[in-house]
């Protein structure tokens, strides 16, 4: 949520999680860097449904209904990131991307083990011969649309 893609408001994210719930994140939202922080932050939203902020009645996190594909605008192209798919240069991809898709989807698994498997995908791509975290997938996926775009 602090990459300069996100601050000029070019980010939407979306969490699914092992329970099939659904999350959409503000892209104001200020998730907290410590577990026990964003733990008790996503107990209150699991009971509540959302969160609001305290300065605003603006809604960071909500839970909201499946499935996602309700969610991405129409025409979007639709990518999911896997190690054991075709390598690609991240920045030629997503400079390519930019020139033929208005909105570009990545689904990104955050899961230990396992990979993702969706039916709704129009590509799959790797960035790296190496296993990521999710984490350091995201900065490259963002640094490289950053890159794309001419976000500094």
């Amino acid at each position: 949520m602090d990459s300069p893609l996100n601050k000029a408001g070019l980010l939407q994210v979306f969490i699914r999680t092992k329970n099939n719930i659904l999350i959409e994140i503000n892209p104001k939202c200020r998730i907290p860097r410590t577990y026990n922080r964003f733990e008790g932050l996503f107990t209150v939203l699991l009971k509540k449904l959302r969160i609001r902020a305290k300065e605003s009645s603006e809604v960071l996190l909500k839970v909201i209904k499946n499935p996602i594909t309700d969610h991405i605008p129409e025409g979007s192209l639709i990518v999911t990131l896997n190690e054991k798919s075709r390598l690609v240069d991240r920045d030629e991809y997503a400079l390519n991307c930019t020139k033929e898709h208005k909105h570009v989807v990545f689904v990104i698994g955050a899961i230990s083990k396992g990979d993702v498997n969706i039916d709704y995908n129009h590509d799959s791509i790797s960035l790296c011969s190496y296993p990521l975290s999710a984490g350091v997938v995201c900065s490259k996926v963002c640094d490289s649309f950053e890159k794309a775009w001419g976000i500094i």
